[in-house]
């Protein structure tokens, strides 16, 4: 699949970052459905539930920067993708160009909702008698290992292109609350929308940054790796915090660690760690 870069994928620095994770994560679900051999609105659990495949994280590696995807670049799209168990799917989707190289690495789950108007959610797997034609994982895939390792706070650093950010559980550099819109953060099955979550945590990593910076940090800056793991999900009208826990200067660029945690009872939603770029 061809990709011609205008407008609509472009944001004010270059390539679209929450563009680039809508295109990916729709790759890799319509890969898992075609495995199945069923439409995404087909999906059910043995008991007839409906499901739907969540992410637990993505990790994106983009060069020196995605800004450095520009208008009119083509881009060759791929997806290798891979199950383990009956519920997680593991993939990798790459977009190459004559200058350009972007990837994102992914891992899904099914999940079902355990209330069916709140989003409340809990792991399940498809109906038994469906078959799937995607490479079976024989080990968990690495990435569901450090998944696991993020969720339960047993890492006192994360490493993300080989630069590490210290983890503590201090009090935060800045806080922000953001109520997501149900016009564009929420999706059609009206689940806080995956690409939502680096969204919101750009949004408080700019003001944060903008305090000390001459430049706005959305020119300045570009996502040059980005760590997200999906921890929870929100009701709609429902608020999230958003702190920045971590940032520093490194010979790579800038790093930061970012929490997302739902403002009614401070669950966790998603830990973000990047590094950005900086001109």
């Amino acid at each position: 699949m061809t990709i011609s870069i205008g407008m609509p994928e472009m944001a004010v620095n270059g390539l679209s970052e929450n563009w680039l994770n809508r295109f990916c994560g729709n790759r890799l679900w319509d890969g898992i459905c075609e495995s199945l051999g069923v439409e995404s609105s087909e999906l059910t659990s043995g008991t007839g539930d409906r499901l739907y495949p969540t992410f637990i994280a993505i990790c994106g590696s983009y060069g020196d920067g995605i800004s450095e995807v520009r208008e009119n670049a083509r881009l060759q799209s791929s997806l290798s993708l891979a199950r383990f168990g009956s519920s997680f799917f593991h993939g990798h989707v790459t977009l190459e160009g004559h200058e350009n190289s972007v990837s994102q690495e992914l891992l899904t789950a099914f999940v079902e909702r355990v209330t069916p108007d709140r989003n409340d959610l809990r792991k399940s797997s498809p109906e038994p008698s469906l078959s799937c034609t995607a490479d079976e994982l024989t080990t968990p895939p690495e990435l569901l290992m450090r998944s696991r390792a993020v969720r339960k706070r047993t890492l006192d650093a994360y490493v993300i292109e080989g630069q590490s950010i210290p983890i503590s559980d201090g009090e935060p550099l800045f806080e922000m609350r953001y109520e997501p819109s149900p016009y564009f953060d929420f999706n059609g099955a009206h689940l806080l929308y995956f690409a939502t979550y680096p969204t919101i945590s750009d949004v408080a990593e700019r003001q944060f940054m903008n305090v000390a910076g001459d430049q706005d940090w959305a020119l300045r800056s570009s996502t040059r790796a980005r760590h997200t793991y999906y921890l929870a999900n929100l009701d709609l009208g429902d608020a999230v915090l958003v702190q920045v826990r971590h940032s520093a200067s490194c010979a790579a660029g800038h790093l930061l660690h970012t929490t997302i945690l739902r403002e009614k009872d401070g669950v966790r939603m998603a830990e973000i760690f990047t590094l950005k770029s900086v001109k």
